[in-house]
């Protein structure tokens, strides 16, 4: 959907994340526990064999030690100039969504909103 990485439902917090490693991880794992972003950024430096801080909250995917999440927590402040305040936890089974600002419309406007970005296929199909 339009914009759905920037919004705290399903679109924008449920990513796959796609690992290739052929040394270390078989072709076809699939893996399906909580992944958070700071979960990546600690990874990046184990796979690359530095020492992880110590201040790093991000838990290393790969590691032996590697306990898997039971929640994950998102948040949505700002959106290019707009301002928004959502917060949302979400386990394996449920979502929990916190809007503080309730009285901002659900896509607010943006510097690249254009008539191009709200047309469909049938009328990308009438104007060429």
């Amino acid at each position: 959907m339009i914009r759905d990485k920037q919004f705290l439902y399903d679109g924008g917090i449920r990513v796959p994340l796609i690992v290739r490693w052929p040394e270390r991880i078989q072709p076809g794992t699939v893996r399906a526990e909580l992944v958070s972003g700071i979960d990546i950024s600690a990874s990046s430096p184990y796979l690359a064999g530095i020492p992880v801080p110590e201040y790093m909250e991000g838990r290393t995917m790969f590691g032996p030690d590697y306990q898997p999440r039971d929640y994950i927590v998102a948040a949505r402040d700002r959106c290019d100039y707009t301002i928004d305040h959502i917060r949302a936890v979400r386990t394996k089974q449920f979502k929990y969504i916190r809007n503080f600002m309730t009285g901002r419309p659900y896509t607010q406007p943006q510097y690249r909103d254009g008539p191009e970005i709200r047309r469909d296929a049938d009328s990308d199909a009438q104007h060429p």
